[in-house]
This record gives structure tokens, C-alpha cells and sequence, in this order.
């Protein structure tokens, strides 16, 4: 095939994933060329804190998503390349998208709400509302808790443990982005287990079929005011 071959059968595969991983180095790029008190001030503009979500909530959400703020946080784009790259390739571009929002998003509103819930309470410091918090784990982890559904069964207790074990090497010292992180991992199982369900359901289908009388492919319609007896097929749905 040769490299230009194999990198035009890459892009046609995996367009979605690499020109997300493309946006992301420039964007990390340009935030490393700028001084570090601007780069506080976007960091602080873009974040999904609790006045960011009540001021701007849909240019936060939408932001937030494309910053990695720390030259050494670039090492997450590796898993990210893995989760996403295989979800696009399982399930295409559209679906690979709506998994990711859906983490993306679930998991930031959770914790905006539990962050809410202690602040009425006083139980954390108003501080709390400024807090930072940008970019790419939330989706990366809800992609991956969706793709155990392309685990083999016997290996699946290992795939949910190594979750848990990325949620704790992502920063389990951060109370509530570690919350964030286990919400959108059991967002994408929780896709997963209904996905699962999907597919068994035409095979169990099969089965009772086949084990039990059959269906009657034909019924009679009966005769009204003299009107001729006629026979209807019923069709079936493809599963």
C-alpha cells in the first residue's frame, strides 16, 4: 500500500480523532507561546466553573474541550488517540461525537451541581466558584467506558478495573474532577450495558422462535355484510 496509501485508508477511518489531536497541539502550542498571565487568563475565561457555567455556559462547555493547559498534560492526547480512534472506527464520527459531548457535558454538570450543593451548605469555600477546570478527560473517559462493550466478556472485569485504575492516574487528589471522571466513565458503560442489551435481544429473539410453535404467517379475515374471505400476510421487522 505504501505511506501515502496507508495514511489516506487512516484519515478515511479515523478523520474525527485525528483532526481533534491536530487542534489540540495547536491550541496547546499557542497557549505555551503566550506569557503565563494570559495563558492563566484564558485558562480562567474558558473553564467550566460554577460563574463561567452561570455566565457563558455553552462557550465554556464548547471551550473547555479543546484546552490542554500544561505542556505535561499533553501526555493524555496518547489514551485520547486510543478511546477515540477505536470509537470512530466501531461506531463512526457522529455517534464517537455524541459519546464524547455526552461525558463531556454530563460529567461537568455533575459536578457543578455537587460543587453548588456544598456551597449552599458551606461546606467548601466560595473560592470554589472560580475554580479551574478544562480539558479532554471527561469525553476521553466517557469513550472508554463505552468501549467494553467491545471487550470480550471474560476480559470485561479486567477493561472496568484498568477505567477505575486511569480514573485514580488522572489526579484522584482533586475531589471533585475525580467525581467528574467516575461519572463519565460509568456514563459510557452505562451506554455500553444498554448496547450490550441491544445486541443479545435479536439473537434471544431467534432462539425462543425457533424453541416455540411458530407464529401463523397467515390470518383469516372474517366476513362481513357477505364480503369474500381473503387471507393477509403478516410481515416481520428486520431486528
Amino acid at each position: 500500500m505504501g505511506w501515502p496509501g496507508y495514511a489516506r485508508h487512516l484519515w478515511r477511518r479515523n478523520a474525527l480523532t485525528i483532526s481533534y489531536l491536530a487542534i489540540l497541539l495547536i491550541v496547546a502550542v499557542v497557549l505555551q507561546a503566550v506569557g503565563a498571565q494570559e495563558r492563566a487568563d484564558i485558562v480562567t475565561m474558558s473553564s467550566t466553573n460554577l460563574t463561567n457555567l452561570q455566565r457563558r455556559p455553552i462557550f465554556v462547555l464548547i471551550v473547555s474541550a479543546f484546552l490542554v493547559p500544561s505542556v505535561f498534560g499533553l501526555y493524555i492526547l496518547v489514551p485520547l488517540a486510543c478511546c477515540l480512534g477505536w470509537c470512530e472506527r466501531w461506531l463512526g464520527r457522529a455517534s464517537t461525537m455524541v459519546i464524547f459531548l455526552m461525558g463531556h457535558v454530563g460529567a461537568t454538570l455533575m459536578v457543578a451541581a455537587i460543587q453548588a450543593s456544598h456551597l449552599y451548605h458551606d461546606r467548601v469555600d466560595a473560592s470554589i466558584r472560580e475554580a479551574p477546570d478544562v480539558g479532554v478527560s471527561y469525553g476521553m473517559l466517557a469513550t472508554f467506558g463505552l468501549l467494553v462493550a467491545r471487550v470480550p466478556a471474560r476480559r470485561r472485569p479486567y477493561y472496568v478495573a484498568g477505567g477505575f485504575l486511569l480514573v485514580v492516574a488522572l489526579g484522584w487528589h482533586a475531589d471533585f474532577t475525580a467525581l467528574g471522571h467516575v461519572t463519565a466513565l460509568l456514563l459510557g458503560m452505562l451506554v455500553a450495558v444498554i448496547a450490550l442489551a441491544a445486541r443479545r435481544a435479536p439473537v434471544e429473539r431467534g432462539i425462543l422462535t425457533s424453541s416455540g410453535s411458530p407464529a401463523p404467517d397467515k390470518i383469516e379475515i372474517p366476513s362481513q355484510s357477505g364480503a369474500v374471505k381473503g387471507r393477509e400476510e403478516l410481515g416481520s421487522r428486520s431486528p
